[in-house]
């Protein structure tokens, strides 16, 4: 739950500081963004994962909810995470169950 939260507040900070911005000021507002406001929520989920090292998600040994939301906000925004090395791992293993269920899942007309 406080992953979520703070996805929550990542996301809303995101629209506030960077896609409410006009457009040519976006790019500047996205590097400060990245440089001072994500760092700080990313430092507590880079903790937050330490605390389960025998596993490449935040929580057990699959893909939840927390993960997959962390995963989408760092493609939302572009970032790798690689300045925080457990998130990424994170983000990694989520891309990797990702494609594994894309590649096989069944077709669809939508």
């Amino acid at each position: 739950d406080e992953i979520i939260e703070r996805i929550v507040d990542i996301y809303n900070s995101f629209i506030q500081q960077v896609w409410k911005k006009p457009r040519e000021e976006q790019p500047e507002a996205l590097k400060k963004f990245l440089a001072e406001i994500l760092p700080k929520t990313a430092t507590v989920f880079d903790k937050f994962k330490a605390e389960n090292p025998d596993s490449n998600f935040f929580v057990g040994k699959s893909v939840t909810l927390a993960d997959l939301a962390v995963f989408n906000i760092g493609e939302m925004i572009r970032t790798d995470w690689k300045d925080f090395p457990n998130v990424h791992k994170v983000s990694e293993a989520v891309r990797k169950a990702l494609e594994k269920y894309l590649a096989s899942r069944p077709a669809s007309p939508f």
